[in-house]
């Protein structure tokens, strides 16, 4: 997956609170949507590593299909 990863793979380590799993998915979303991540994650949040290829490989209508 992470050789495959596009869009905005990341990983979030358990026990999480409400708060924490809504602000991780926030950031996953502006990831998807171009947006580069904050420089402070959640705790216990983990981007995994974007495969520049296959960034540039994404078609454009991908964007569209993760909304």
């Amino acid at each position: 997956m992470v050789k495959e990863a596009r869009f905005g793979h990341a990983c979030l380590h358990k026990p999480y609170s409400l708060a924490t799993l809504q602000l991780a998915l926030t950031i996953v979303d502006d990831m998807v949507h171009g947006k580069r991540p904050p420089r402070t994650l959640p705790p216990g949040m983990l981007l995994l590593g974007l495969n520049p290829a296959a960034a540039a490989a994404r078609p454009a209508s991908a964007a569209k299909l993760l909304v």
